[in-house]
């Protein structure tokens, strides 16, 4: 499969609120200039809108916020 853009290794946190203010968190695993994969606490429905927040772990205080986020897809969690 050829890739948009080439994704980074990342470990940190990242937190979500979404639509009827459905909220969690999960561990970012990878990220690229196009989207993100993470592994969060709970399963996600495809489609799903959210607001994203990473907490980068290079000692900044505050996170990397993203206004839109959609879920493309999900496997187990």
């Amino acid at each position: 499969m050829l890739r948009k853009s080439r994704r980074v290794a990342a470990d940190c946190r990242l937190e979500y609120i979404g639509e009827d203010d459905f909220e969690g968190g999960a561990e970012l695993l990878d990220l690229s200039s196009t989207g993100c994969m993470a592994k969060a606490e709970q399963a996600l429905p495809p489609g799903l809108r959210m607001k994203v927040s990473v907490f980068l772990s290079d000692g900044h205080e505050w996170p990397v916020r993203v206004e839109e986020a959609v879920v493309r897809w999900a496997r187990g969690g």
